[in-house]
């Protein structure tokens, strides 16, 4: 009688499957490699992005993002971005500042390979409104340590420019003058106020209302009343009072106040002067 011998491991419908399933992972193609490892690459690249942004966001309130490829010239933004400055970001850099930013940007960010950090004015396309904004970039480069793209964040810093500009404006006077926001604090002041007020520095004054500052009496109610009155008036106009102060040293001075809104570029009521 013939002897046969039974071959339990062919036989193992298992383990047919596990060599099966073995053998093509072990032919997986060179190709299929280095398009896994492409992916890989692009993987990363993708969460470098994302980490530039997450830090850059961190550091101020962006309005948008955007990646600039620098070979190309092709500009990819968000949807916010887009909203306010329009597809072409070349055309709504204001004419006074063109040369400067290419010149910075050629000069410092690509000459020097730095961070881009630069707030300058632009001319918004839908409604040809000056604004002012902040740029941040970082250049990634190649293997050659060539950039290749700058990606960054744009914040609109036009409010903070206009408090600027308060600021500088009411120094130049010996008139008192202050700004105050719409909850009647104190945004900015010149030195005659605080010398009026018996303060040493805008410091101790910006941020409060006139009652934190002198003390609520019925003089101070008054003014108040009437910066609220001014919030409601039309450009142009104003109010016209005399007004009893009382000085540091006791003595009660009249002044002759005029109280009147101040309104943004697009015709918001921003603030009040008096």
């Amino acid at each position: 009688m013939k002897k046969t011998t039974s071959n339990t491991e062919n036989d193992n419908p298992d383990q047919k499957e596990k060599d099966s399933l073995k053998n093509s992972t072990e032919n997986i193609s060179q190709q299929t490699k280095d398009e896994l490892a492409e992916f890989n690459e692009l993987l990363k690249d993708s969460l470098l992005e994302s980490q530039i942004l997450l830090k850059q966001s961190q550091q101020i309130t962006p309005l948008g993002t955007y990646k600039l490829d620098i070979s190309s010239g092709i500009w990819v933004s968000s949807e916010v971005l887009d909203h306010i400055f329009g597809i072409d970001a070349d055309s709504i850099i204001h004419p006074e500042w063109r040369k400067r930013m290419t010149d910075y940007f050629t000069n410092e960010v690509l000459g020097k390979k730095t961070k881009f950090d630069k707030e300058f004015k632009i001319i918004r396309q839908n409604d040809h409104e000056e604004r002012w904004i902040h740029v941040l970039g970082d250049l990634k480069f190649d293997d050659n340590n060539q950039p290749i793209y700058l990606i960054g964040t744009v914040h609109d810093i036009t409010e903070r420019k206009q408090e600027e500009g308060l600021l500088a404006a009411v120094e130049h006077t010996d008139n008192i003058v202050t700004v105050k926001d719409l909850n009647l604090r104190i945004i900015a002041v010149n030195q005659a106020f605080v010398n009026a007020s018996g303060h040493t520095s805008t410091k101790s004054i910006i941020g409060k209302t006139d009652a934190e500052v002198f003390g609520m009496s019925e003089p101070v109610r008054t003014y108040m009343k009437d910066e609220i009155k001014a919030q409601k008036l039309k450009p142009g106009e104003f109010i016209l009072r005399e007004e009893p102060l009382i000085l540091p040293d006791g003595n009660t001075i009249t002044i002759l106040t005029r109280k009147y809104p101040i309104f943004d570029p697009e015709g918001n009521l921003f603030c009040t002067g008096n």
